[in-house]
This record gives C-alpha cells, structure tokens and sequence, in this order.
C-alpha cells in the first residue's frame, strides 16, 4: 500500500538493472503491538525510528547476493518485522528494521539514500553441488565476531528446487513500496561509519525472475543479532533476479511548509 506522500527531486537515488540471487521466507507476525525482539540495531532501538506505530501483517526474512549494482557485488540480509502506519495518513507500509551488508560503500549507500538500516557483517556462501541450488549454506556473522549468529543449509525439494514460476512485482496487485523514518547517526568510536538522516525516504522495489522452492533448516537467528525465527522450511528464491529500487524523499501531501514533521 503506498503512503499519500509526494516526492522530491533531490536526495534521490535509483538502481536500473542490479541483480543478484534472492532468498525469501514470509509469515504472519505474531503481533500487533510491536515487532518481536531483536528487530532492531542497538543503534535505532531507542531512537525515534523505532516508536513508530506498528500494524502487524507479514513479517520477512530477506537473503540478497547481489551479483551486479551500481556500486559492485554485495551480500545482504534484511529484517521485515511487519507493517508500520505513516504518521501523516495513517496508511500502511512494510519496512525493513534490521539489515546487514558485506561492504562499507553499501552500508553508507544504503542509509544516507534509502534509510535503510545497515551494517556491517561478514557473509559466507558454500557452494552447492545441487544442478539447480547455487549454494548449500548460507551463514551470517558479526563483523567484530567468530560465531554465525545465521547458518543456513539449503536442500532440494519441489521439482529440485528448479526455478519454474516467473515472477514480475510489476504486475502483482499490490505496491512494493516501503516508507523509511529518518536514521539516528551512531555516536560511538566503533560505528562511527553509521550516517544519519534527517528527511523520512520512500523506496519503490521492482523484482522479476524465474523462482523455485527451497527447504532451510538450522540456525535461524540468535536473538540477539538477529530475530529468532521459527522452523520455516519452505523459502522462495528467485535466480539471478533482475532488481530495480527507486528512493525518494518525501512530505506530507498537502504540506504548506514542504518541509517534513518527523514523528517522534
């Protein structure tokens, strides 16, 4: 659902033709209230980014292997916690809570142009000898740390899990569209590379390629770095998808000001 916002022109970027493997699980979220612990970095967690009002739906885990950007190869992992009301129209849309990169120019990428909070970790991808799966494991650590606090295993299921079902989000009936409040900037010594921002972002998302099934089982996040998900067995991966993001700045419809309120 997109939010009743108008775009500005500047702080604006957009990604034409990134593309990369995709890796997806999706549940209902067992709140309403507020999202499950560990959604968010400790440096968002008590900043006004995370008392926005949430609104519960689908929550997601998202694994990225970007094989091409604008700005190089990278890996990604993402936190979707559900769906949180925009201040100024009451309107719903999904966020990402959490994220993790693999290099530094992505982490500065994604928070100064999309407000996506990122940071840094270390991704480790065992290749598969699956004839459709490119990897048997997936793990994700903490950058300063030895320990996978994510550790995949990735096994065949339906049709072995051979991508068979195109996918296009242009033409799904719904908005892939995610409204972003304003980041916190770090003030420690050790995440001194953590940007803030000052104007909330939309971010628009295109995604097409052919998708297939896939079992995961193992270690599912700590809870701690990352949500502890249930045993979710059945993921979607998209093989070499072709992705689009568009980001924007934005204000409420109608403001005489231009100038966005910042919901506290």
């Amino acid at each position: 659902m997109s939010t009743k916002t108008k775009p500005t022109t500047d702080s604006s970027l957009t990604w034409e033709n990134a593309r990369g493997h995709i890796f997806m699980c999706l549940s209902r979220s067992s709140s309403t209230r507020a999202p499950v612990p560990a959604s968010y970095h400790k440096n968002e967690e008590k900043s006004p980014f995370a008392k926005q009002p949430f609104a519960g739906g689908f929550e997601a885990c998202v694994i990225v292997r970007y094989l091409e950007s604008p700005i190089g190869p990278y890996d990604e992992l993402l936190w979707i916690p559900g769906a949180f009301k925009v201040p100024w129209s009451g309107e719903q849309t999904y966020r990402a809570t959490r994220a993790y990169v693999s290099t530094d120019l992505s982490v500065s990428i994604g928070r100064q142009s999309w407000n996506v909070p990122k940071m840094l970790a270390k991704f480790e991808f065992t290749p598969s000898e699956s004839g459709h799966l490119p990897y048997s494991r997936i793990a994700v650590s903490p950058h300063h740390g030895k320990e996978p606090f994510m550790q995949l295993d990735l096994r065949p299921m339906f049709l072995g899990s051979r991508p068979f079902l195109p996918i296009n989000t242009k033409y799904v009936p719904m908005d892939f569209v995610f409204d972003f409040p304003p980041l916190p900037a770090s003030e420690d010594n050790i995440h001194r590379a953590l940007i803030g921002t000052c104007d909330w972002k939309q971010v628009c998302l295109q995604i097409s390629g052919m998708a297939g099934m896939v079992s995961i089982a193992g270690k599912m996040g700590d809870g701690i770095h990352y949500p502890q998900m249930g045993q979710k067995s059945s993921w979607l991966w998209l093989k070499d998808a072709r992705i689009r993001i568009e980001g924007v700045q934005v204000q409420p419809e109608g403001s005489a000001t231009g100038q966005r309120k910042t919901a506290e």
